[in-house]
């Protein structure tokens, strides 16, 4: 993004401001369940429990497919979630929230509706309070070294509790 001001004396726009980006800034480029970070040589990289949907553009760069999940969801009641910590939240397109809720609230809401992809809370203030649901995939996640968001995906029953590497 750039902002120009205009220069009535000479009679044209000039530089005033540009914010710097990098690729990760580019929506949606590491796909559905794809995760980017500008900290490493290929910038996008899979959830963990996620593998590349066309392993052959993935190795090439083209990361716009995405991620899918390495073992499927069936809707079990033994399905839970993991916890992935210093994210950038996904898009937040067409989630559902409620200010009032605690975070074990929002976890049995997201667990007792097979749609719902993941949770977190609404207010990451320091206390952390209220509940945001995400249903169908997950696009435009970034990874930070530190002092980013968690958010805690579902995952099928072989896939609770590993660790996140």
């Amino acid at each position: 993004m750039e902002r120009f001001l205009w220069t009535d004396s000479k009679q044209e726009w000039n530089l005033y401001q540009a914010l710097s980006s990098d690729n990760c800034d580019r929506y949606a480029l590491c796909g559905p369940f794809g995760s980017c970070n500008i900290d490493n040589s290929q910038v996008c990289e899979c959830l963990k429990g996620f593998e590349p949907r066309s392993p052959d553009q993935w190795r090439g760069g083209n990361w716009s497919q995405g991620c899918r999940r390495t073992i499927p969801l069936d809707c079990g009641l033994e399905e839970g979630f993991n916890k992935y910590s210093n994210l950038k939240l996904p898009d937040t397109q067409g989630p559902w929230y409620n200010q009032n809720m605690t975070l074990l609230d929002c976890e049995k809401m997201c667990k007792s509706n097979c749609s719902c992809t993941a949770y977190t809370n609404s207010n990451i203030s320091v206390t952390g309070s209220g509940c945001l649901l995400w249903f169908g995939e997950l696009i435009d996640i970034r990874t930070f070294a530190e002092n980013g968001d968690s958010l805690y995906i579902r995952m099928p029953p072989s896939e609770l509790g590993k660790p996140k590497e």
